[in-house]
């Protein structure tokens, strides 16, 4: 095959084969460039329907166009030669090196980002890829991670899945049996999340040096795959850290609904892990102070040897180093363990939504270091999340919130989130402009708080600007895909507007994440509620989990539907004095009480709750004028005064004091 020409690509050398084919590097003598020629094997496409559908799908996979794929330009066939021209990538295999042992963790973390933002890509484009390996990911001598063959296994392999699953017969290994999936060898269609536990594979294989599964047949292996539990990657190496561990085993999970449902969703975790510093071991309780002290005494007898030394020469005292910081912008812990308790709080705080367990990893990261100023500031801010959503109506929550957040201030006075935690329970007490200015204060010290931008949101949405809320909603999301309460407050938005398919899909995407996230099947409820699809909100309702239909947000939910549903009597019933008392802390949902009563006709109830919502700082006035659940009021010469009175609120807000 050297020298020989193929269609303007003159070959060159041979770099490599496989089971896709063996692969050359040619010459484009049109454009003057290298590039890399894959030939097929013989009898890889037996006829010509076969060589048209081949040629469709290189021409779909050509399209797929991400910095980490191995881009496709050209297919042809030439004297019965079947190949695939794509970009030449100089540089070596993912496999060769592996072949060294182990890649240190924050290689792991950065090389396994750029991966899982390539399979991502082409699935979002519909393309499984289906083979992926070490030997089909290539580093470039920049470090840059290039996938390739994306979409060829399926287009050579037969198409019969469970052909391929009956090859595992044989006594060998075929092919790449060591990273295919449970469902795989079950002869199961293969999607998204079956890349994803080949990434795993791929991922455990670059933390340990070793493959998840070693036995040597292929007939034990695929038996071990699918029902054999991996070793956690610690157990092999042990400079792993528990996240790392925790990725990785939840990418090889045999049941795929318990994987990462989307490549999205592990890029975003391996980059969090990435981004934050791993120091060294913790040391043992026992002997930490000492050794602390000791280190922080010899610190300050360098420091103050360099500065003398640096003054008597006319010099300038070097700069402190930068504080290491966690995932979320704040100052790290110097406790390691600590941070590592606050990552899996914020993991069940902003990707799920799991308050008791958040709670409890924040509680350990304090009690190793009771200073930790950002871990205090989210421990104050879960008690504002267990009346956000219902866990709780007793507006006594707020002074042990803001109680921890003074702590947090005073071990750190430039905390972005203390600051955007105080904003929250400002927002609670219906001071909406001081919640503002610690939003803006949070914002501007931690440009990375991500609460600090959803609790704008909510400020806006109160305000009554809708659409500024929306625009600052998607730029989060854009930013954030992950982070749930910014889709969920997008939804709610959505819902006013009217879009109930918006608000539909936004929901959706964050059950993809976190199926049983107990504010997405609210919103979901109140999407149907407000489409006059009561059967559909009762069924949502319904399918919520035990513990989450006992809280006083759903409670006031399914009031207001047993209202629509004309069930006066379960209705008050459901609307008792808890319920009631929730709605007038909760200033999100305090509104709802004067649906409630507006749907059931009794308006002096319902203006009373309408005036106490806006004195929990609800001004949407453009929405109260729309609300299918206020139409009972619309009518009554009040609903116009109740308009006026937001309209002079605002006009005080923004008088210049002492006018």
């Amino acid at each position: 095959m050297i020298d020989r020409t193929l269609g303007h690509y003159r070959v060159t050398e041979r770099i490599g084969a496989g089971g896709m084919g063996e692969v050359f590097r040619a010459r484009d003598v049109h454009l003057d460039r290298d590039v890399a020629i894959k030939v097929l094997p013989a009898g890889a496409l037996a006829d010509d329907e076969a060589r048209r559908r081949f040629r469709n799908e290189a021409l779909a996979l050509s399209r797929l166009s991400h910095p980490n794929i191995g881009t496709i330009f050209d297919f042809d066939t030439q004297d019965g030669v079947d190949f695939l021209v794509m970009e030449y990538l100089a540089g070596s295999t993912l496999g060769q090196r592996l072949a060294a042992g182990p890649l240190p963790e924050t290689e792991i973390c950065e090389l396994g980002e750029q991966i899982a933002s390539a399979i991502d890509e082409a699935h979002e484009h519909g393309v499984i890829h289906r083979d992926l390996k070490p030997g089909n990911v290539i580093i470039t001598p920049k470090g840059q991670a290039k996938v390739l063959d994306f979409g060829l296994a399926r287009l050579l392999l037969p198409q019969d899945e469970d052909a391929l699953a009956a090859t595992l017969s044989q006594t060998q290994v075929i092919g790449t049996l060591p990273y295919m999936a449970p469902e795989q060898l079950r002869g199961e269609p293969s999607d998204a999340r079956t890349d994803i536990h080949a990434l795993g594979a791929v991922l455990y294989e670059m933390a340990t040096g070793r493959r998840a599964f070693e036995a040597k047949l292929a007939t034990a292996l695929a038996a071990d795959i699918q029902a054999k539990p991996p070793e956690p990657p610690s157990s092999q190496n042990a400079r792993i850290s528990a996240e790392l561990d925790r990725i990785i085993l939840k990418c090889l999970e045999k049941d795929p609904r318990n994987r990462y449902q989307s490549a999205r969703e592990l890029a975003v975790d391996l980059r969090r892990l990435r981004t934050t510093v791993f120091h060294a071991p913790a040391i043992r309780p026992k002997s930490r102070s000492r050794v602390v002290a000791i280190a922080a005494t010899a610190f300050l007898v360098v420091s103050a040897a360099v500065v003398v030394f640096l003054l008597k020469r006319g010099g300038t005292p070097p700069s402190p180093p930068a504080r290491a910081r966690v995932s979320t912008g704040g100052l790290a812990s110097g406790v390691p363990e600590s941070n590592e308790y606050f990552e899996k709080a914020m993991l069940f705080l902003t990707s799920q939504m799991d308050l008791p367990r958040a709670r409890q990893m924040l509680e350990r990261a304090l009690k190793l270091d009771p200073t930790f100023a950002e871990a205090r500031g989210w421990y104050g801010f879960t008690y504002v999340a267990a009346l956000d959503l219902g866990q709780s109506n007793d507006a006594g929550l707020l002074y042990r919130a803001e109680e921890e957040i003074r702590r947090a201030l005073k071990d750190d006075p430039n905390s972005g989130r203390a600051h955007s935690a105080l904003g929250a329970v400002y927002f609670y007490r219906g001071r909406m402009e001081l919640a503002r200015d610690e939003f803006q204060l949070a914002h501007q010290l931690n440009p990375l708080d991500l609460d600090a931008d959803v609790w704008m949101i909510c400020y806006h949405q109160m305000k009554g600007s809708n659409l500024l809320a929306q625009t600052q909603a998607r730029a989060l999301i854009k930013r954030e895909p992950l982070a749930f309460p910014a889709r969920m407050n997008l939804a709610d938005l959505l819902r006013e507007r009217g879009d109930m398919a918006g608000a539909t899909r936004e929901l959706e995407k964050i059950r993809e994440v976190d199926a049983q996230n107990p504010y997405a099947t609210l919103y979901e409820a109140r999407v149907c509620i407000d489409a006059g699809e009561l059967v559909k909100a009762r069924q949502a309702l319904d399918h919520a989990r035990p513990e989450d239909r006992r809280g006083y947000q759903f409670r006031l939910v399914r009031a207001l539907l047993l209202a629509l549903e004309g069930r006066r009597e379960d209705a008050h019933a459901e609307m008792d004095s808890e319920v009631l008392k929730y709605a007038g802390v909760n200033p999100n949902q305090t509104l709802v009480a004067a649906e409630f009563y507006s749907v059931l006709g009794e308006t002096d109830r319902a203006f009373e709750w309408l005036d106490r919502a806006i004195n929990n700082g609800d001004e949407r006035d453009e929405w109260f004028s729309r609300d299918p659940m206020l139409a009972n009021l619309r009518g009554d010469p009040r609903f116009a005064q109740v308009l006026k009175s937001i309209v002079f609120r605002r006009q005080r807000a923004t008088r210049p004091a002492g006018s």
